[in-house]
């Protein structure tokens, strides 16, 4: 028996057996939504653990392929993994790749998000920078009394040269008049706990600034009807085998609906302008990045961005 995915055939008794291998060591089913935890869902694509320019194409995969299915979430529009990498498994990529990984945290301009939380507080306060990599937030918030979280040991060394850093959320003590999650929530299992326990540990009024991927692009869009037209099954969302490590990509819907499901009060999400390079032509690169720069105010954007804060006490 065979089962088709987007023209390529493949083994139906190999791929169960492959996945009951991965999920019994190094990966977990996800059956539902981890915002919204509805089932309806739709397979947008596959995933593998190489650059897609260096995965098959027309032709069956082989049995030492790691593949990866992507879901888009019928009710809140999150896409998703699943199954997923454990975190152990994750901060194993991650060791493994520090050097090449090392470029991708905080693609965030950081002048556009230090205007942002010196422009919206009303005093420089306490600030925690939850996934703080490098440190190049703690490092540029001059005037902040900043404070990191980083899991990964390569990555704490180096930020920690500019303020305390903690190698879990759990540790974190006291509370903080601003918390900022950039370009984090898209690579963790479970981005509502991440959410709420930064939540636990704001002051109340405090400012929450979030930067995550948009899942729903018009690049992206575009890149995979091409893949689909050429007969190829994969998709260029998420990657959680190969750097950026993402688990997941949020839309406007499901990053609002995860901040006030976890009890902040969401003031606006919106998209912003980057440049992604994909390997294609240049000029069709061009043409991308043009047309998301402009699209950015329709939801076009590369990135989603949020301010929130946490209600004040009655």
């Amino acid at each position: 028996m065979t089962v088709n995915f987007f023209q390529y055939s493949i083994d139906y008794v190999e791929v169960v057996n492959r996945l009951k291998s991965m999920m019994d060591s190094d990966f977990t089913q996800v059956s539902n939504c981890p915002i919204c935890t509805s089932p309806n869902r739709h397979k947008i694509g596959l995933r593998g653990d190489r650059p897609i320019i260096d995965l098959p194409k027309k032709k069956s995969l082989s049995g030492s392929d790691l593949i990866l299915s992507v879901w888009d979430c019928k009710d809140c529009n999150h896409i998703y993994v699943d199954p997923c990498p454990s975190e152990k498994k994750l901060f194993e990529l991650y060791e493994q790749q520090s050097g090449v990984y090392f470029e991708h945290l905080h693609s965030a301009d950081l002048k556009g998000f230090l205007g942002l939380l010196n422009k919206n507080s009303t005093t420089k306060g306490k600030l925690l920078d939850i996934g703080c990599g490098n440190g190049r937030i703690l490092e540029a918030a001059v005037g902040w009394m900043s404070v990191g979280v980083e899991p990964v040991a390569s990555f704490a060394s180096n930020a920690s040269r500019f303020g305390k850093v903690y190698s879990s959320l759990n540790e974190v003590s006291g509370t903080f008049d601003a918390i900022s999650i950039m370009a984090v929530l898209e690579h963790v299992v479970d981005p509502l706990s991440v959410l709420r326990k930064a939540f636990a540990v704001a002051k109340p009024g405090a400012l929450l600034i979030i930067e995550v991927p948009n899942g729903h692009r018009f690049d992206a869009r575009i890149l995979d009807l091409m893949l689909r037209i050429s007969g190829r099954p994969w998709t260029v969302r998420t990657a959680p085998l190969q750097t950026p490590f993402h688990l997941s990509e949020f839309s406007k819907k499901s990053l609002t609906l995860a901040a006030e499901r976890a009890g902040w009060e969401v003031e606006r999400a919106w998209t912003i302008r980057g440049n992604m390079d994909y390997p294609i032509p240049r000029l069709i690169n061009l043409i991308f990045n043009l047309t998301q720069r402009l699209g950015s105010r329709f939801g076009w954007g590369l990135n989603l961005t949020m301010l929130a804060r946490k209600p004040l006490e009655n």
